[in-house]
């Protein structure tokens, strides 16, 4: 899970349109055919949710929402 207070200064900010534009862009990462990494060595949690497709569902694309980003919560 991504933490808003992880992300820019702008996130917080709802209202913005810095928000809007990440918002939009973060929505579109779902629709990509595959992930390039770039690091020798990806940590743990972050290739956990990558090989359990944490943003799918039964294999099919799921369309991110404003709520995907606060509700998701990370597997133990």
């Amino acid at each position: 899970m991504i933490r808003p207070e992880d992300l820019l200064d702008q996130v917080p900010n709802r209202k913005s349109d810095e928000y809007d534009w990440i918002f939009f862009h973060a929505s579109r990462l779902l629709l990509a055919a595959g992930v390039l990494l770039n690091t020798e060595e990806p940590e743990p949690v972050t290739l956990k949710a990558i090989i359990e497709n944490l943003f799918t569902t039964n294999s099919q694309h799921h369309r991110f929402t404003r709520s995907d980003c606060y509700s998701k919560k990370p597997s133990p």
